[in-house]
């Protein structure tokens, strides 16, 4: 199953240096990160959620 894994940047849960590798590894999950953004995507940066999950499934409908 073609897997997405969307983090901030400023996330206090999930610090970018972590997730990115083991989405990958663990998961096999493509791994995006939101610049200038927190724990909280859709209310800090809901277009650059929406362009990330936008580029995913095109790259997948694609395929």
């Amino acid at each position: 199953m073609p897997t997405l894994v969307v983090t901030g940047q400023f996330d206090p849960f999930l610090p970018s240096r972590e997730p990115g590798p083991a989405a990958r590894r663990r998961l096999g999950a493509e791994f995006r990160l939101i610049e200038g953004a927190g724990h909280l995507l859709l209310d800090e940066s809901p277009e650059a959620v929406l362009v990330a999950v936008r580029e995913f499934c095109a790259v997948r409908a694609a395929d």
